[in-house]
């Protein structure tokens, strides 16, 4: 084998500096969704406190604590929706600050960087796989990426099923609670991703992104 890509569990995202400064010149992913469907994703259901963005607020994490008090609260008085807002936000907050951080893309952010939207995928993965990963594409590898996207990708075993896209349930779903706490803690950073997921795409059609050997993705 000469290519190795690792998918990091999506809180490692808060750990991302600990990669690149060991990896400087690995390019990586980092996968995010619009705010109310991952927020949906976690608190569909009836116990709104076991939902895994909820849990940790017993003995909240200092950079969720920060970010809470950043936007004039304090965790003791936030909803659950609000806390597991504030969650999801750390993470992002965890990628969009080391792709901003000066490197070898510039001063204007670390080119080894590249956010890419869930809805995006997979066709998205046809263009950063050899654009930015510098891993060639046949189709070969093209019919497997085809293949394992159209399953779900936490099913094993008995549960493993045909993935469907599950965007449009999620919205119509959302209460407005949810909603409320997107706009607190995600929208802005939703809005930041999404217009830096553009400059990457525009920067690869000048030539500009950078490929690897080896890769690691986050995700939402």
């Amino acid at each position: 084998e000469r290519n190795l890509f690792f998918k990091i569990q999506s809180v490692g995202t808060r750990f991302i500096d600990v990669f690149t400064e060991a990896f400087p010149h690995t390019p990586y992913m980092f996968v995010y969704r619009d705010p109310v469907q991952v927020m949906m994703s976690h608190l569909d259901h009836a116990h709104m406190e076991q939902s895994n963005c909820v849990r940790p607020r017993k003995d909240p994490p200092k950079i969720v604590v920060d970010l809470v008090e950043r936007h004039g609260k304090s965790v003791t008085e936030l909803s659950h929706e609000e806390y597991c807002a504030a969650h999801l936000a750390s993470i992002c907050d965890s990628a969009l600050g080391e792709m901003k951080r000066p490197g070898d893309g510039g001063s204007d952010g670390n080119s080894m960087g590249w956010p890419v939207n869930y809805q995006d995928l997979p066709d998205k993965l046809y263009e950063v796989i050899p654009h930015h990963f510098g891993v060639p594409l046949g189709e070969t590898e093209r019919d497997r990426i085809a293949q394992i996207s159209g399953m779900y990708s936490k099913g094993r075993g008995n549960k493993a099923h045909e993935w469907k896209d599950d965007s449009e349930r999620k919205e119509e779903r959302a209460t407005d609670a949810i909603r409320g706490a997107c706009k607190i803690f995600l929208d802005e950073t939703f809005a930041e991703l999404e217009g830096r997921a553009a400059a990457a795409a525009a920067a690869d059609g000048r030539g500009g992104a950078i490929g690897g050997k080896e890769g690691f993705a986050g995700e939402e």
